[in-house]
């Protein structure tokens, strides 16, 4: 509370820090890190404390990217102990350990498997579904136990609370008719263009139905 505005600045370049890292792991590229420099800074709401388990996210899409799911339970574990918004990794996870399921299953057929995109081994597959499991238990051990993971299920049941939190805010279809929406529709629409050439052409695309699902679940 002493640190006035420099310990906010300092709050925001460290969740800065923290975003780059995560693009660092998929990029060499400078400028990714630099416009998450520039967006932590900006945000009118970049102080809250949920911004710390935010700021890792990048850093689980990345890991997930990479297969690296070793990691990915420590990184989830820093989340949930940082602020319950980790919760959502939790699920990025999960649906990650599902998506390579379904890859390995649709191998056989060719143009499918450029769809669902490239199959995992066994080895990948088995890390993948042992850390969808293993990341929540281990999650369990944070200052607040099971309460991490249960306070976000009270409070976006409150409709008091979902009135005042904007995360929890109930939104319908109204709200993709934004300029969100319509960067998520460009998004996905040259993600899906691109692997029809890539069915067309019969060759691996470097995006695939992960990555639609992704945009899709986040516009």
């Amino acid at each position: 509370a002493r640190g006035g505005f420099g310990g906010l600045l300092l709050y925001r370049l460290g969740c800065a820090a923290l975003m780059a890292l995560g693009f660092r792991l998929v990029t060499r590229q400078a400028l990714p890190a630099l416009v998450a420099l520039g967006v932590v800074l900006l945000l009118p709401w970049a102080d809250r404390p949920m911004m710390l388990s935010l700021a890792l996210f990048p850093t689980v899409l990345a890991l997930c990217e990479r297969r690296r799911f070793g990691w990915l339970v420590a990184v989830t574990w820093l989340g949930i102990v940082l602020h319950r918004a980790a919760l959502l990794c939790y699920a990025i996870v999960a649906a990650r350990a599902v998506h390579l399921a379904l890859a390995r299953l649709c191998a056989r057929w060719p143009r499918l498997s450029i769809v669902a995109g490239p199959p995992p081994s066994r080895r990948t597959l088995v890390a993948a579904l042992a850390a969808a499991v293993a990341a929540p238990l281990v999650g369990l051990a944070n200052p607040q136990g099971m309460a991490a993971f249960t306070t976000g299920l009270d409070v976006a049941g409150s409709r008091m609370m979902r009135m005042y939190i904007a995360e929890f805010q109930a939104l319908g279809p109204a709200a993709l008719w934004s300029w969100d929406g319509a960067w998520a529709a460009v998004a996905a629409v040259a993600i899906a263009a691109r692997v029809i050439v890539a069915v067309r052409r019969r060759e691996r695309a470097p995006v695939d139905a992960w990555h639609l699902g992704l945009v899709v679940l986040f516009a």
